[in-house]
């Protein structure tokens, strides 16, 4: 066979070999858990976060109204024991039960209202959750059409790869020196067909002379793009 025809067969392997990498690495990065995931997750963690806040300000309000209320019933006890006969002393603890039924009010409404926050925070926890669960699904049905799709890429690659090893064998080292030169330079393209007169590579129209030559054994190059000229 001669070196263009081999080489521009090894081109074509070449070819498919690069489009292969390419998409096994779009695939390897699109196997990252995208922004979409991160970001469901993120919310799901936030609203299970401000859900064990107001659980934690629920439980301190019960402590606290606990110890209001036994405040309370002390002082009452105080007042109502019989112990105690100063006027002024009675008229203290009966200010002070006043105002520890007014904290006691004024915690209870606290109270409804962090009761109020905590049922809608639940609500969203839940609807985030769900939102999360639906994402995660639809990802992880993508990551393994993605890891077949990798699979059966590698095991093509693994072949193509050994078919162009065979391929540079049958070649002179002069020759996959010029073609790998051209190919780094050349945007994976080292080898041209000529089709009705013209360089597939530039579209240029090409010296009778230069077609003739390629027709030959020898590497012949387009005058314009310096590609190997392949005439059928």
């Amino acid at each position: 066979m001669p070196a263009a025809d081999a080489l521009y067969h090894l081109q074509a392997r070449d070819l498919r070999a690069d489009g292969l990498r390419r998409r096994q690495r779009d695939i390897q990065s699109g196997l990252v858990e995208p922004a979409s995931v991160l970001a469901a997750r993120a919310a799901a963690q936030e609203a299970s976060g401000r859900v064990e806040a107001l659980q934690r300000e629920l439980r301190t309000a019960e402590m606290d109204r606990q110890n209001l209320t036994g405040k309370i019933k002390g002082e009452e006890t105080r007042l109502y024991s019989g112990r105690v006969t100063n006027v002024k002393e009675m008229t203290g603890i009966e200010n002070e039960i006043v105002s520890l039924r007014r904290r006691l009010a004024q915690l209870d409404d606290q109270t409804l209202e962090t009761m109020f926050s905590l049922e809608t925070a639940q609500a969203e926890q839940k609807a985030a959750a769900e939102r999360l669960a639906h994402i995660e699904e639809r990802w992880r049905a993508h990551q393994e059409r993605l890891r077949g799709e990798l699979g059966a890429v590698e095991t093509e690659l693994a072949s193509l790869t050994a078919e162009i090893e065979a391929a540079r064998t049958g070649l002179r080292t002069s020759e996959l020196g010029v073609y790998d030169d051209l190919r780094r330079r050349k945007g994976g393209r080292a080898v041209a067909r000529v089709i009705s007169g013209r360089c597939e590579g530039c579209q240029v129209t090409l010296p009778r002379a230069d077609i003739e030559r390629a027709r030959q054994l020898a590497l012949t190059y387009c005058s314009q793009c310096g590609r190997i000229l392949l005439v059928d």
